[in-house]
């Protein structure tokens, strides 16, 4: 009977009986040989390890972090997506007059990620 009056006081109050999860990826850093990154994803923030957990610029939806960077000559959109342990990275010009270097095109591409419990 306690336990049915519980759950009934969370159901009328509102509160959340489910804990949040936190989900954590170590993905690799495009261009570096070796090198990764640490991401989490906790309450809809993504942070990165830098020397401490650092949140990003971005939204989240569905599983999925969208971080946007602009500048006058290129657009970069990074996509850490929690679901299919992926981490995508896209560079394109922001006018049809601007080109993207090299570097910028063979770094654009869908990077696998690896789970950390």
């Amino acid at each position: 009977m306690k336990r049915l009056s519980f759950f009934l006081f969370l159901f009328l109050t509102g509160c959340d009986a489910v804990p949040r999860t936190t989900a954590v990826m170590k993905c690799p850093i495009p261009g570096s040989l070796e090198k990764i990154q640490i991401v989490k994803m906790q309450d809809e923030v993504l942070y990165v390890r830098q020397i401490g957990w650092r949140p990003q610029p971005g939204y989240y939806s569905d599983t999925v972090w969208v971080s946007e960077f602009t500048t006058p000559r290129w657009k970069r959109t990074a996509i850490w997506d929690f679901l299919f342990h992926t981490y995508t990275l896209q560079y394109r010009p922001s006018s049809d007059e601007e080109i993207l270097t090299p570097t910028q095109i063979n770094l654009s591409g869908t990077y696998m990620c690896e789970k950390i419990n």
